[in-house]
């Protein structure tokens, strides 16, 4: 699955910087913004097989950047983005949200690289039925 490109969105360099080493591990082209504003704009230029992001950021939150590309690029547009949603406040309601934001992948942080991992690659192969799973067999 190496050479997908993640976008991964977060207010917090530490999380940027750990996601894209984990990623970046596993061959993934990894691009990393600090704001909702700087992801609808690169998102604006680029194609991502994968999004991830953070809900809680200051200004424009997850949520906002979840509602401008659902607005931005209707389901004909761009209908297989997978959202991935990672968040600190994985309260029901942020949960209710969420589902009514169509994003239904979320992991609660902190994260482990194996939970990242785990959730990038059930994502990438579900927007990706041809995708084989390349984990190894017993």
């Amino acid at each position: 699955m190496g050479n997908k490109k993640i976008l991964v969105v977060d207010d917090d360099p530490f999380v940027l910087q750990s996601c894209s080493k984990i990623l970046e591990s596993e061959d993934y082209r990894v691009t990393c913004v600090p704001s909702a504003k700087e992801a609808f704009e690169t998102l604006e230029v680029s194609y991502y097989d994968l999004m991830i992001t953070d809900i809680k950021m200051p200004e424009q939150d997850g949520f906002y950047l979840l509602g401008k590309i659902k607005e931005k690029w209707p389901f004909d547009r761009w209908p297989k983005l997978p959202v991935l949603v990672m968040t600190g406040y994985p309260t029901p309601e942020t949960l209710r949200e969420l589902k009514k934001s169509g994003v239904h992948q979320f992991i609660p942080k902190p994260f482990t690289p194996d939970e990242l991992l785990g959730a990038v690659k059930k994502l990438l192969q579900r927007s990706d039925p041809d995708e084989k799973d390349e984990s190894p067999r017993d």
